[in-house]
């Protein structure tokens, strides 16, 4: 019985993983998934690290910002692997 999310093609999880780690995205100048772990490891360091911003309100806005980046480059990112593997396979 087919799972209802089951690839169709097996080698799915490999594009995506070649995507993120072959250099042919940055050949390219597309270098928004570096954005998004860039921001996104920048705020994982700000709240892992020890440093008396805690208590302040600003320190949380600031960091809720930079995860919205790291979370927009995230998305734009999938997004563009979805659109080029479409248009490579088609």
């Amino acid at each position: 019985m087919d799972e209802p999310f089951a690839s169709q093609r097996p080698d799915d999880r490999a594009n995506l993983t070649l995507f993120f780690l072959t250099r042919l995205v940055v050949e390219k100048g597309y270098y928004y998934t570096f954005y998004s772990i860039f921001f996104l490891g920048l705020v994982a360091l700000a709240i892992i690290l020890p440093h008396g911003l805690f208590e302040r309100l600003r320190f949380y806005l600031v960091c809720l910002i930079l995860e919205g980046f790291g979370i927009y480059f995230l998305v734009s990112s999938g997004w563009y692997w979805v659109v080029t593997t479409r248009v490579i396979l088609h």
